[in-house]
Order: structure tokens, then sequence, then C-alpha cells
């Protein structure tokens, strides 16, 4: 056992260390020390060198004996040959520097390198904007060639979100906040001017040019489909059988909805308030966080990690709408949400508890420390883990209404939300799979009362992570019958708090993984064969 225990760790070591080459983003989001090329190539060799890297890899894991390693390294495993294997048909048959404008955007890079000034502002923050117009240039070139592939949508969201990402990077250049921490003010100064430049050439080259070009469907087909839910999510199922079954789930969401909208005061749950300061808007955060959490341990459901939960505002105010980070865990065993001004605005106060919930203490926070040493694990740090986290907020929201602690406004918001993913599953089954085109999930999104602008960020969003808004709503199936299984077994002895603490204490990973590691192999099999037939 421990040879093959180190070599698995010899080949995770070797690997990372080449791969993070390839994906520089990926380093400079989790915090790891990058030097030279901070923004992913573009090269055909480049490309090329990744794919071989991977396939080495896989060789390299098949040597190792599985059955001979402990069960973190079982998993890890797993989840390193999953992402391996996707990310080889990925680079083989959809190849982002064609079908994808956003990629090429470096707003949430540089946005996540402010959260870490002492890091980054004299050392990663200058060499990556100094990047950013030749990989610009050079993305410029690489969508011409292929303008007829792209789809016009995506093309529409990427000029916002260039345009987005100019008015944060000139905000960033003149805030005092850059003055204040940095050594050289003035050289971060022009270079983030100058990188704001290049988003504007890119978003003119998008919206003068592309848009008037882009005809192609950005679905990736159902045979893909079914790969990314085996490979990512760990979900070996056909995804042609979940229509009916995400429809039915739809329909009694909407009518247990109707029937609790008409049973509330309306103004109870339209949401609006009077505008508020942002320090007393960031204090009500903080007060809500604090009452989860202790509303989370007084109904006994699970048991809440000793790390230190920060809620703090942004370096920035002019943030990018959708290219931020929301979550951090840092080193120190502590975790901090992030709010922009945006987010201090007019929000219901069950909106609020909600992103409290789903960034704090019943979601990204718990599963960053519920097990630090664990979550903490390389391959786990990369996981796709949306079947566990949008599982798990769809089922402890529900959980929590049962328990008393979401009534009245909180449980018709927590309704709201879950007809939104279960919207989103659909249009990401269908889109995918052929069922409908572009057009109509477009307008679709639009009839559920989206603005245009908005229908299409949350078309680009499915667009972008074929599978995921489908995972998010099998993991929160798959949760229940887990549930009910387990309950079936145990009886009287059921434990609820020690299931979920099994549950998440494997850190955010796909939520199958979770099961079989946490809870069992019957138990996991039992529950797929109830949601997916045996």
């Amino acid at each position: 056992m421990l040879e093959a225990a180190a070599a698995f760790d010899a080949v995770v070591a070797e690997f990372y260390e080449g791969w993070f080459r390839y994906h520089p983003d990926r380093a400079l989001e989790l915090g790891f020390p990058v030097s030279g090329r901070l923004l992913p190539p573009q090269e055909d060799d480049d490309r090329a060198a990744l794919r071989g890297w991977i396939e080495a890899l896989i060789l390299g894991l098949d040597e190792i004996a599985f059955t001979a390693l402990d069960a973190d390294r079982q998993l890890d495993y797993e989840l390193l040959v999953g992402a391996a294997r996707i990310e080889h048909q990925e680079s083989l048959t959809r190849d982002w520097r064609w079908l994808d404008p956003l990629h090429f955007l470096p707003v949430a890079e540089i946005d996540r390198l402010t959260l870490d000034p002492m890091r980054a502002l004299d050392g990663a923050l200058p060499q990556l904007l100094e990047q950013v117009p030749e990989h610009l240039r050079q993305a410029q070139a690489q969508l011409r060639e292929t303008a007829a592939a792209l789809s016009a949508p995506l093309v529409r969201v990427a000029a916002a979100e260039a345009a987005s990402g100019c008015c944060y990077l000139r905000h960033l250049a003149r805030s005092t906040w850059l003055r204040d921490h940095a050594r050289a003010p003035h050289r971060l100064q022009n270079l983030a001017e100058s990188a704001a430049d290049a988003l504007t050439g890119f978003g003119h080259l998008l919206t003068t040019e592309l848009a008037n070009r882009a005809r192609g469907e950005p679905g990736c087909g159902s045979t893909h489909l079914q790969l990314r839910l085996r490979y990512l999510h760990c979900i070996d199922c056909d995804p042609e059988i979940l229509g009916d079954s995400i429809a039915g789930m739809l329909r009694a969401t909407e009518g247990e909805l109707s029937r609790l909208t008409d049973d509330l005061n309306q103004d109870a749950v339209s949401g609006s308030e009077a505008p508020t300061a942002p320090p007393a808007r960031l204090q009500q955060y903080r007060e809500r966080a604090d009452e989860l959490a202790a509303q989370l341990t007084a109904s006994g459901l699970v048991t809440l990690p000793d790390a230190p939960l920060r809620i703090d505002l942004r370096p920035t105010c002019a943030g990018p709408r959708r290219a931020h980070t929301d979550y951090l865990p840092a080193a120190d065993g502590t975790g901090t949400l992030y709010l922009s001004a945006g987010d201090l605005g007019t929000e219901s106060d069950a909106r609020i508890r909600d992103r409290c919930l789903v960034k704090g203490w019943g979601g990204s926070h718990l599963l960053a420390y519920a097990d630090a040493a664990r979550a903490r694990r390389l391959p786990r740090r990369l996981a796709n883990a949306v079947s566990l986290t949008g599982g798990w907020h769809l089922y402890l929201t529900d959980r929590l209404g049962r328990t008393g602690v979401h009534a009245g406004d909180q449980h018709h918001w927590t309704l709201i939300a879950r007809r939104d993913c279960l919207r989103r599953a659909e249009l990401d089954l269908g889109l995918h799979t052929g069922r409908i085109d572009s057009a109509q999930a477009l307008a679709r999104l639009r009839s559920h009362g989206i603005p245009e602008t908005t229908a299409e960020a949350a078309f680009a969003c499915i667009v972008l992570a074929p599978g995921d808004a489908l995972a998010a709503v099998l993991g929160w199936r798959l949760l229940e019958a887990a549930r009910t299984q387990q309950e079936a077994r145990d009886g009287t002895g059921f434990a609820e708090r020690a299931f979920h603490d099994r549950l998440v204490s494997q850190g955010p990973i796909p939520l199958a993984l979770a099961l079989r590691y946490g809870l069992g192999q019957p138990l996991w099999q039992s529950a797929a064969d109830m949601v997916f037939g045996a």
C-alpha cells in the first residue's frame, strides 16, 4: 500500500506542476505561485503538448494499483482520471479558442489577485496586466478565423463583459485603494489603462465584425453531455431519459409556489425594500450570517466547522458583472464572503439570508472546512462539485423549511430558487441534446420575465458548462433518495446530523463520490436506482 501511495502522490505532484503551465488561470485562482505566462496559451503547439501531457497522465495512472490505495487517494484517483479524460476529449472536439469568446477575458484572474494584495500587487498583478494586450490580440486573430462557428448570443455577452471589464480596470487604475496598497501604483495604473484599452478593442471587434458573422449553434450534443455527466459529475446515465422527470419536478414546484403565493401577503414576498446605506447593508449581511450559524446549529442538521467566516467588501466597487470571486478560503483557516457595491442594493432579507447560506455556513464555507485537510487536497480543489454544491443547497433549504427555520417569505424565496434551478436544468438538457436551439432557449428565458441582456448572460452560463445545471438538480434528487434509503435501513436509529456530516466531510467533490466514499457503495447504488431506475 505504501508503494502505491507514493507512486500516486508522485504522479499527482508531477502532473499538476506541468498542468498549471497550461492553466495558469486556475493556478492563480487557487493561490499557487506562477511564473512566466499567466494567461492560458493559445498556440496549437501548446494545445498539442497539453494533450500529450494528459495522455501520459492517464497511462501513468493505469500503472498504479487502485485497490492498494487508501480511501482518500482512491477518491482523488477517480477525480483525476475523470478530469483528464474529459479534458482530453474536449481538446479534440470542443476547442474553447474557437467556440468561447468569453474564455479570452482575463478579468476574473485580475479580480482574484486584488483580493490578495500582499502577494499580488507588486508581483503577479502587474505581470498579468502587462500580458493582457498581446493575449487579446492573439484572441482576435483566433476568433476572426472561426467567426461563423461562434454563437451570436455568446458574442454579445462577451462584448458586454469586455465593456464591464474595461470599466472595472479603469476604476481600479484610479482607485485610492491601489495607491494605498501598491509600492509602484503609477506603473500599475498605466498597465491597467493599457489592459482596459485592449479590452475596448476586443469588444469593438466582437460588436462590429464578429456578431454579424456568428452563426453557430452552441449545444454540445447528447453524446458529449453524457460524457461530461460521467467524467465530471460521476453520474453515468443517458441524458435523453431525463426530460420527463425534470419537467415533472418543475410542474410540482410551480404548483407549490403558486399555492404559497396565494396564501402569503404579496407585500411580504415582493422582495422590495427601501435603499440602505452600504455600511448598514454590510452589517445586515454579517448579522444574517451569524443568525444562520446559530439556526443551523440548533436545527441539528449539520455540524458547523470551527472556522471563522468573514464578510467584507471588495477593494474596488465597480467590479465585473460575472467574472468575480464570491467566496475565498484562506490558508489561515478562515473564509471570506466578498460583496461588491452591487450586492449592497435593495435585496430582500430573504435574498440576503440565501446568499449567506449558499456561500457561507450552509454551503461554500461548510464544504471548505468541514474537513479542511481533505477539502484542500489538490484534485478536490479542482473538481467540478456542482452536483454536490447545487444539490446540497436545494436539499438543505428544503430541510430547513421542514424544521421551521425557513418559513413564510424565506420559504417563498426557496421555492423561487428551486424553480429557477429546474428551469436552467431543463434548458441545459434541451439545448445540449438538440431538442431546442439558441433562439428557443432565449425565448424561454425571456418568457420567464428575464430582461434581454440578463437572459443572454444566463444562456451563456448554460452553454459554457454543459451538464452543470442538470447535475445540480440530479444531485438534489440523489440526496433525497440517499436519505430515504438510509432512513429505511436505520429506522428509529437514523441520525440526521451524522448522515449530513459524512456527506460534506469529503470536501467540494461530485456528489456521487461524496455518497460512495462518505456513506458507502450500497447506499449510492440504491439512490441511483431510485432516481434513474434499476
